[in-house]
């Protein structure tokens, strides 16, 4: 995991940005999770996460979720996110 936190006072928030080199290593809810108990320590919530690029569908499915749990648990809900089922690759299909 490579990850990045920086305040953003303008917008009341702090913003943690990751890249997960090997999701099989270390889970995107197990990221997920840890960010979230950080954040609760410091007496605030994750408000909501993008997604920049593509993700692969075992990603979502290993923990043994449905898409749209995983997209719910991970907060992947926004407008920002757009049509998240465009956005998993399935790596099976290639």
């Amino acid at each position: 995991v490579k990850a990045i936190g920086w305040s953003m006072p303008e917008y009341e928030c702090v913003q943690v940005s990751t890249n997960l080199t090997n999701y099989k290593a270390t889970s995107v809810f197990e990221v997920f999770a840890t960010i979230n108990h950080l954040a609760k320590e410091h007496g605030t919530l994750i408000k909501e996460t993008e997604l920049i690029g593509l993700i692969p569908k075992d990603a979502l499915d290993a923990q043994g979720y449905s898409l749209e749990s995983a997209i719910q648990t991970l907060k992947l809900s926004s407008e920002r996110n757009g049509d998240m089922e465009a956005r998993i690759l399935d790596l099976d299909m290639i």
